[in-house]
């Protein structure tokens, strides 16, 4: 057998066990639920933003207050007084300039925080008059089983779900309309 021929069987060889071995890794991180679900629904990517909304709102409480502490360490402008020469290469950045970017990406992200936050709020205005809207502070922000709503609402734990699956439905078509269209044709 020649050093080619070799070399190929070992290549095909080598690639096989590759895809073997990706592939068990794989179903591996599926079946332990290690693994991200890329293709999430629109009725859990709602709930997953009714149990981060408190913490939202936290963030940006929290984010606020250092921006307001860092305009006082920070004054924006600057001196006409001071003249400062660098040695600093150009294309290089000062420390000004990377302390302004990094400002600016927390105002951004602060900015973004809020816009999702007014999102959220806007779509839990649309269903606030609903007789069962309370499961869901209850459930997402306070974190409460469905025994304790339904001990709270003094309806069974099925009325509860079924109330809280609605409601998310709901919402899940207020916040994600387009997603879920698409989420109902395919």
């Amino acid at each position: 057998m020649n050093d080619e021929r070799l070399m190929a069987i070992i290549k095909t060889t080598a690639e096989e066990a590759a895809e073997t071995s990706s592939t068990k890794t794989l179903l591996k991180f599926q079946k332990g639920n290690l693994m991200k679900d890329t293709k999430r629904s629109t009725f859990k990517k709602t709930e997953s933003l009714l149990y981060n909304y408190p913490k939202f709102k936290q963030i940006i409480k929290e984010r606020e207050e250092v921006l307001s502490c860092e305009s006082s360490f920070f004054p924006k402008g600057k001196s006409a007084d001071i003249v400062r020469y660098s040695k600093q290469p150009q294309g290089v950045k000062d420390i000004e300039e990377i302390i302004k970017e990094k400002h600016d990406a927390y105002e951004l992200s602060l900015e973004r925080t809020k816009r999702s936050v007014k999102l959220i709020d806007d779509a839990l205005g649309k269903i606030i008059e609903d007789p069962y809207y309370e499961i869901i502070p209850a459930k997402y922000f306070e974190i409460k089983t469905h025994e304790q709503i339904a001990e709270m609402y003094g309806k069974d734990i099925s009325t509860i779900t079924r109330n809280k699956s609605r409601l998310v439905n709901e919402l899940k078509i207020i916040l994600f309309s387009d997603e879920a269209i698409t989420e109902l044709f395919t």
